[in-house]
This record gives C-alpha cells, structure tokens and sequence, in this order.
C-alpha cells in the first residue's frame, strides 16, 4: 500500500471498508469520473436556482464519502447536503462555494491516488 499522506482521502479507510486496495482502487476510478463532472454540474444547479438537482448529486456525494473520505469532510458535505434539502438556491450556493475548493482537493487526490502504482 500506498505510504503518500493525503488531506481528505483516507486511504486506510478506504481499504478497510472495501476489503483491499485493488476494491478501493476500483471504486475510486467510478468516483473520480462521477465527481468530475457533478462538481461543476453542481455550481451551474445552484447558480440557476436548482436546488433540488444540487441537493440529488450532494446526496449521492455523501453517500460514498465515508467509505475513503475524512471525517472533516464527510461532515461539512453532510452540512451543506441538509442545508440544501430546505433553503434555497441562493443559501445554498455560498456555502457549496466554500465546499467546492476541497471537493476538488478530494478529487485531486484521488486522481493522484490512482496514478500510483
């Protein structure tokens, strides 16, 4: 395994959780290729007022955080997710602003993850 530290991808966790580094490996590559493209979809949602289509893709986001993501962040999706199921768009698009930069983080660090060998 992998001794690279990284900010939010836990990947003890991860390997914990799917039973092996070839598992982790197999589901980070369907999570970097959903998050490329949710993340931005994501803003665009919120900056056309939809904040029932954000909270969808912040939903399924949360969901598979906590198999390969720090708790730090699994909370703050978590808060952001709950938020946006009863506020609107222009509540919500502020703080996922906040959120997005170290979604991208994660995002980045898997996709560093994965060119490992």
């Amino acid at each position: 395994m992998s001794a690279h530290q990284f900010s939010d991808l836990d990947v003890p966790r991860g390997v914990s959780m799917m039973g092996s580094e070839a598992s982790l490996r197999k589901i980070l590559h369907t999570v970097q290729e959903s998050m490329a493209g949710n993340l931005p979809e994501i803003a665009v949602m919120l900056a056309g007022g939809d904040v029932v289509g954000a909270n969808r893709l912040l939903h399924a986001i949360k969901g598979y955080l906590p198999i390969f993501a720090s708790d730090a962040l699994i909370e703050r999706v978590t808060e952001v997710e709950k938020i946006s199921k009863a506020e609107i768009a222009t509540t919500v698009a502020p703080l996922y602003a906040e959120l997005a930069p170290r979604l991208e983080g994660l995002l980045g660090e898997i996709r560093d993850f994965l060119a490992q060998s």
